[in-house]
């Protein structure tokens, strides 16, 4: 398992289209820093998966996903522990991002 701190290293390279770190264990601080990156990335899809990411990690895409730079057109981020608080960040940016085509949320 990669977890927060590997995940920094493999999100930094630039030429990657898809990034798949699901059941890594990977918590929101590991997800905050590949969110971080994401603008200046190539990274289209994002598969997070079955890590304990948690409501904390909504509140860091939501931002992100509302920013018109914002390039994520796949995301899935099934059996990650988010609860309707976290849900509810995320649903606020659905009407303003035109680019995320198709999201898998489910397994919570």
């Amino acid at each position: 398992m990669m977890g927060d701190k590997g995940v920094s290293y493999l999100v930094k390279n630039s030429s990657l289209r898809e990034l798949d770190i699901s059941l890594n264990e990977i918590t929101h601080k590991g997800f905050s820093e590949v969110i971080a990156v994401l603008p200046k990335t190539s990274i289209i899809t994002l598969k997070c998966n079955m890590n304990p990411l948690g409501d904390r990690s909504l509140f860091i895409l939501a931002p992100y996903l509302a920013n018109s730079e914002a390039k994520l057109k796949r995301l899935e981020i099934s059996a990650c522990r988010f609860n309707d608080e976290g849900f509810a960040q995320l649903l606020k940016v659905f009407p303003i991002n035109k680019v995320l085509t198709y999201i898998r949320c489910d397994k919570h």
